[in-house]
């Protein structure tokens, strides 16, 4: 995954921009952090979780993401 590094402008954390597969950006924490990932397996297949190594998107874990949604006033 290529991102660009950057700095939240509303909480000052580190971030990185990745392209969705819709082809817009959007922010994750820079930090890895341990997440639950949904995945088919098996046979028949059937929904599993399973814990991984990935990043969260800085949406859910920002203090100030109200004031960078759309549509806001």
């Amino acid at each position: 995954m290529k991102a660009d590094e950057g700095t939240c402008r509303g909480c000052g954390a580190a971030i990185l921009w990745i392209r969705t597969p819709q082809g817009k950006r959007t922010p994750i924490d820079a930090a890895v952090k341990k997440i639950w990932i949904a995945v088919l397996d098996g046979d028949p297949p059937a929904w599993t979780w399973i814990l991984r190594d990935g990043h969260e998107s800085h949406f859910a874990t920002c203090p100030q993401a109200a004031e960078f949604r759309k549509g806001r006033g």
